[in-house]
């Protein structure tokens, strides 16, 4: 008796087939264009970087992309285009749309807004190389108009990101599940029985600040804006990568707590690419030697580390200070171009 193939079946076998095979075509030539991308951005920056250690040699530039030209087989135009590529695109994005293709054509655009305007254009419409191309050629950021350019560069523009700038020994009143007292909430799940004597009343919520005197501490009830915020004095352990931290965290009253925290609003590149390197040597350097730093958390992220604004001030002893006016460690990532934002908000 033959043996008959079930029509139904068998095709959706062969779709199924069909679809899983497409998936992988597309997952690989993705992973294909996203290293293409990655190796020509660690290009530019070694070039940029080479480059900028001698600026101070006319022309120099020009001599060392010829040369390397020669050498490596490799033309002087694609290695301008690394260049470019790298100084357009500091930090690597991993999930862009862009393939070198697009690069190579909107990095020919005439300034850097178009550029931009031509990057967030592929974003959002899809556009292939080739229509990329067009509305190159046509000028279509040229005929933007004047509402959709300021539109644009609203977009384009973020505002800083603001530091969380609070006061040492600061704590909310937290009440006792079944119970009339409240107790002294430190921060990172820790709360001290300690009796407010200074106090006709309190009530859950309320604000005070400690001040340690020669025996025990005085409290003071506080408002305002800075005693709104869980602010410490901290010892850095060690630096995990650029964004992410070891510390030692003072919360008064000799209680000490080891946490790992995460920048606030802002997102390094990962380890161990040439980005995330740098990203994590630029925190080692900017803290080396430092006794202490200021840190500021906020809620816990996905993974249980509090979100945190690091100051620090080299020379500085005084941790108020250093709190108020010190360098703030998430910004100067970004401003360096070592970081790009990460949907942080000031009330965060």
């Amino acid at each position: 008796m033959a043996i008959v193939v079930d029509t139904d079946h068998y095709e959706k076998l062969r779709d199924q087939v069909v679809q899983v095979l497409q998936e992988g075509k597309t997952r690989a030539q993705r992973a294909v264009e996203e290293e293409t991308l990655r190796t020509y951005h660690q290009v530019g920056y070694l070039l940029n970087d080479y480059i900028l250690g001698n600026n101070d040699r006319a022309d120099y530039g020009a001599l060392v992309v010829t040369r390397l030209a020669q050498e490596i087989g490799m033309s002087k135009t694609v290695l301008y285009q690394t260049l470019s590529f790298f100084r357009f695109e500091p930090i690597f994005r991993t999930c862009g749309k862009l393939t070198w293709s697009h690069y190579r054509y909107l990095l020919n655009a005439p300034s850097l807004e178009a550029q931009k305007y031509y990057r967030s254009a592929v974003e959002t419409h899809g556009w292939s190389v080739r229509e990329l191309d067009a509305q190159i050629k046509a000028g279509a950021f040229e005929r933007v108009s004047e509402e959709e350019r300021k539109s644009f560069q609203k977009r384009e523009q973020r505002q800083p990101l603001q530091p969380l700038r609070g006061q040492l020994y600061t704590y909310r009143l937290a009440p006792v599940p079944g119970l009339s007292e409240l107790r002294i909430d430190v921060g990172f799940g820790i709360f001290l029985d300690q009796k407010l004597t200074e106090f006709d009343s309190t009530r859950a919520g309320q604000k005070v600040v400690s001040k340690k005197k020669s025996r025990g501490y005085r409290f003071d009830l506080t408002t305002g804006r800075k005693a709104g915020f869980y602010s410490y004095r901290a010892r850095v352990l060690s630096v995990i990568d650029g964004d992410t931290l070891w510390l030692d965290i003072d919360c008064g009253f000799g209680v000490w707590t080891k946490q790992k925290v995460r920048l606030r609003g802002i997102d390094t590149p990962e380890l161990p690419t040439a980005e995330g390197v740098r990203a994590r040597d630029f925190v080692v350097e900017a803290l080396r030697g430092m006794s202490f730093v200021g840190v500021t958390t906020t809620k816990p992220d996905k993974y249980d580390r509090y979100l945190a604004d690091i100051f620090y001030w080299v020379g500085e002893n005084d941790s108020d200070v250093v709190l108020a006016e010190g360098v703030f460690l998430n910004w100067a990532l970004y401003e360096a171009g070592l970081a790009s934002r990460f949907g942080a908000k000031e009330s965060d």
